[in-house]
């Protein structure tokens, strides 16, 4: 029972590590001025999509794939380099909108995350029931966060609107 504990917040203490990390690492970066603001956004909302896609094709198809210790330490880095997204996106609402409006932006984008985040359990678990396979789930969520990615880098900017 201990094991299968520290299984379960073993990803989830990486993410807040990524979280607290992000902040930090942004603040560096725009106070060292060899980055902008909108380029800062856009380095750690890409490590925050596209280091948790490796991940998970790691988990679809990689070498451990079937080993508890694998998926452990996979889902871990995943979710902590998903944490380094709050120094991306999270604080993209900041630079973006005025300050009396920052919050509600913020408020109708997390509800819409968590909207898509629902919906995705259900589309995974119809996966399942299809496919019977993990590795279909984790190739689809791989490519939803390449292109997350790559729209946050072609689209996204920290302009005040």
């Amino acid at each position: 029972m201990k094991h299968s504990a520290w299984c379960s917040i073993l990803p989830w203490a990486a993410m807040a590590a990524g979280t607290l990390m992000s902040g930090y690492i942004a603040d560096r970066l725009i106070a060292a001025k060899n980055l902008n603001t909108s380029q800062v956004r856009k380095l750690l909302q890409s490590l925050g999509c596209c280091g948790p896609a490796a991940c998970f094709l790691y988990l679809a198809c990689g070498p451990s794939k079937g080993s508890l210790h694998g998926a452990v330490l996979s889902m871990s880095l995943a979710m902590g380099s998903l944490g380094l997204q709050a120094g991306g996106f999270g604080s993209n609402h900041q630079d973006v909108a005025a300050a009396r409006i920052a919050p509600i932006l913020f408020g109708i984008t997390s509800f819409c995350a968590s909207m898509a985040g629902s919906v995705g359990v259900l589309v995974v678990g119809r996966v399942l029931d299809v496919f019977r396979s993990w590795s279909v789930a984790f190739f689809a969520i791989a490519g939803i966060n390449l292109a997350t990615a790559f729209l946050f880098q072609r689209l996204s900017s920290s302009d005040l609107q």
